[in-house]
């Protein structure tokens, strides 16, 4: 049985109401370069990144640790464009290998690059014009087989026909609906005001030098890979244990801590270490982490752009910067503000670290919180400088943030 029909089996027992606006991602195959190379496409955990332009990747100073000034490794690659934008996009994580900088600041660290290729622009413009108009063709199709609703000699007036050069088109270029051919799994959320190639290539911001070339992002240290799928996250109908608490809405999976903290009645029962873990430290983040997660197990990430990330716990800094909008404004677009965008799960060390011997210790995190500019701006675009990386912000939860007993 493949993965995807491993987490797939109990679909028919899912109920509809119990769906959220999260999609999860789930090992898929391992990552073979001689028979199936990853492209920017493709979302992945370990291996070596793809980068936008291979002529073109990030700069140096992006891809080390800061604590210990070694090269990072990929823990994720996310295809992530989106809805409705005519640019590829793509958010990195990467993290140290040495176990000494694990809890480190600047040990795990995310980019976000984006490739505004004005070809690949045109050849997007012109798929999207194409798929309109054959909708728009269709569409007049089924009006003409109606026309005693819209015969124009019987009823002397255009007054009524939406498709008349009057009326309102709803596929015409001023139309506000969502764009229903983007190809990411990813690109069912919803931005506002979406930005344009011109408008931000032409964005106030003082000209930056160009960066040198990249020497380490050619072969950067690397774990086994993975490519991931992705689905909606459901909520089985018949739990691994004890249903949550009856007040609790399912749907809403990420919340806030003041929202988990005022839980009541029995609370869902863990599995004996995390029940100790829990009880130890009394907290009810940690446990209705464990709660959602029981669910579907297998997840190694969680995208949900604009919503709410699923805490590890509440006891850190990140818990405090997430649930009390402490995320600092990205420093290269300071006017605007940051939103969460994806997490890595602790499966995935599972997967990173087989057949590892390298790591001394193992990873330690218990969850990598992503969050990127709303606007999605990339300074230092030009007309002959189509894509560029920006640092965006991390929020570590170690797992010895649970597990050190008091």
């Amino acid at each position: 049985m493949s993965s995807h029909e491993e987490y797939s089996s109990d679909e028919e027992d899912v109920d509809a109401t119990t769906k959220s606006s999260v999609f999860l991602g789930f090992v898929d195959a391992e990552i073979n370069n001689e028979e199936d190379e990853p492209t920017v496409e493709d979302t992945f955990i370990g291996g070596q990144p793809v980068w936008l332009d291979p002529e073109n990747p990030p700069a140096d100073d992006l891809l080390i640790c800061k604590n210990c000034q070694s090269p990072l490794a990929l823990l994720l690659q996310a295809f992530a464009p989106l809805e409705g934008a005519l640019y590829d996009r793509v958010v990195y994580v990467l993290g140290c290998k040495k176990s000494e900088c694990n809890r480190a600041p600047g040990s795990v660290r995310a980019i976000r690059g984006v490739l505004k290729d004005p070809k690949r622009i045109a050849e997007l413009e012109k798929q999207q014009e194409e798929e309109l108009k054959s909708q728009l063709d269709e569409k007049l199709k089924l009006e003409n087989q109606r026309n005693y609703l819209f015969d124009e000699k019987k009823t002397g007036s255009t007054e009524n026909n939406p498709f008349s050069a009057s009326g309102s088109n709803p596929f015409s270029s001023s139309s506000t609906g969502s764009n229903p051919f983007s190809a990411s799994p990813f690109d069912q959320k919803k931005v506002d005001e979406k930005p344009t190639f011109s408008s931000i290539a032409s964005k106030a911001a003082p000209p930056k030098p160009q960066p040198k070339k990249s020497t380490l992002a050619k072969k950067l240290p690397e774990y086994p890979g993975y490519f991931a799928y992705v689905d909606p996250e459901k909520f089985n109908k018949k739990p691994q244990s004890k249903k949550l608490p009856e007040n609790m809405n399912i749907s809403d999976s990420a919340l806030d801590l003041d929202e988990v903290g005022s839980f009541s009645g029995k609370e869902r029962e863990l599995n004996p270490e995390a029940q100790a873990i829990s009880a130890g430290l009394d907290d009810k983040v940690f446990q209705h982490f464990s709660d959602i997660v029981e669910y579907n197990p297998g997840q190694i990430l969680r995208y949900d752009l604009g919503g709410k990330p699923l805490l590890f716990s509440s006891k850190d800094d990140t818990a405090k910067k997430v649930s009390k909008n402490l995320v600092p404004n990205p420093s290269y677009n300071p006017s605007s503000t940051r939103h969460f965008e994806l997490q890595l799960m602790p499966k995935a060390i599972l997967d990173l670290e087989k057949g590892e011997t390298a790591i001394t210790g193992g990873i330690e995190w218990g969850t990598i919180i992503v969050y990127t500019d709303v606007e999605d701006y990339m300074p230092g675009l030009t007309e002959t400088q189509h894509v560029g990386y920006v640092e965006e912000w991390v929020g570590v939860q170690w797992e010895e943030q649970i597990t050190r007993r008091t």
